[in-house]
């Protein structure tokens, strides 16, 4: 069964301190966005009235709760058996939310409604776990690389690829954004499923 036990590093690894990034009308602190502990600070830690004050002083133990939370979000409960495959799920979502979610759900060929789910469950674990981390993975990649390639997003491109590698030990450095690499991993994803039915 798969851990968040090793995430938990990573994100502190590879998420600053306090920032605000440019065209951002909001504060980051470790990865968490200020909305982000608006809309769950109070379930989370107990914060009923969230202050910026409080935010600025979130503590590691602090993120390690929202890792948590991530976590089994993105992982429906840690029924996800494959660890890499756990973990690129958990960046997904913590990295961009239900949208990242999606991006997995074509790839598996599974209904992409951003939220992990049986069915989303059961289309991952039915393969074998190299076959599913590398399904996701190039997904992420891509995701990554297609944002990236927007001039929004552009500077912080190289920062996500390069803190994919770390999580896979796979460099996926792709020459631009190609929406068939996801439908060709969705259709592998589902025939493969399709066969052990």
């Amino acid at each position: 069964m798969a851990s968040s036990a090793n995430i938990f590093e990573h994100v502190k690894k590879w998420e600053g301190g306090l920032v605000q990034n440019a065209g951002e009308d909001y504060l980051t602190n470790m990865g968490i966005t200020y909305p982000t502990y608006e809309r769950l600070a109070s379930n989370l830690l107990g914060h009923w009235i969230t202050t910026k004050s409080r935010f600025k002083a979130l503590t590691p133990a602090d993120l390690q709760k929202f890792i948590t939370y991530y976590w089994n979000k993105a992982t429906d409960d840690n029924t996800i058996v494959d660890q890499g495959t756990a973990n690129l799920f958990f960046e997904a979502f913590w990295m961009s939310g239900g949208a990242g979610i999606k991006d997995l759900q074509r790839a598996f060929g599974v209904t992409p409604d951003g939220s992990v789910g049986k069915n989303t469950v059961i289309a991952v674990n039915n393969m074998p776990g190299k076959t599913a981390e590398k399904i996701a993975a190039r997904a992420l990649a891509e995701r990554f690389t297609r944002l990236g390639n927007q001039t929004r997003y552009a500077k912080f491109k190289n920062g996500w690829m390069n803190r994919l590698k770390d999580l896979t030990g796979h460099d996926f450095f792709l020459p631009a954004a190609k929406a068939g690499g996801v439908i060709l991993l969705a259709l592998l994803a589902f025939a493969f499923v399709a066969s052990r039915r």
